[in-house]
């Protein structure tokens, strides 16, 4: 389930694009500028990986956000990547994109009894009991993990963010 919240925290952003779709001029651009706006991305994304590498070298640590020094460390690491997820991405992702379907396509069930229809709307409930299912097993799972992280340490604190680069 952590690894569900996860993937679901990276792909949260994505329900973004059908408002991004929704106001430009031209909808018909928009893998266009989906693409510019990936290589942007990827661009920022070598370029702090360089940069991390020139200073760092091979004492690197895994992750690169390790070697930004405790501070940046703790913070970062303190937003719980997967209880976020579990939290967030689930709804924002499975979850509303079924209501956006139910909210399109509900007021045609009295009219549309077709096995597709009916196929398309069992296919979009069960998206949005997974959503809703992953959001409280996630969330538990979570908090389970943090509970038992907190306790092999002696419940001195729920993580360390001890340095794993090899440097020291």
């Amino acid at each position: 389930m952590g690894a569900i919240g996860q993937l679901l925290f990276a792909w949260a952003g994505t329900p973004a694009m059908f408002g991004l779709i929704a106001e430009m001029r031209r909808p018909q651009d928009f893998t266009k500028a989906l693409l510019a706006c990936q290589a942007v991305v990827v661009s920022l994304y070598l370029a702090v990986a360089i940069v991390v590498y020139y200073y760092c070298g091979q004492y690197v640590a895994f992750p690169a956000l390790g070697s930004a020094g405790p501070m940046i460390e703790k913070i970062a690491y303190g937003i719980l990547v997967g209880l976020v997820g579990a939290l967030f991405g689930s709804i924002l992702c499975p979850a509303l994109e079924s209501a956006m379907w139910f909210y399109d396509y509900a007021p045609y069930w009295s009219v549309d009894r077709t096995l597709k229809y009916r196929l398309m709307f069992a296919s979009a409930a069960f998206v949005d009991f997974a959503g809703i299912f992953i959001c409280g097993a996630g969330s538990y799972v979570s908090v389970v993990d943090i509970k038992t992280s907190y306790e092999s340490n002696g419940g001195a604190a729920p993580w360390r963010c001890a340095d794993n680069s090899g440097a020291i």
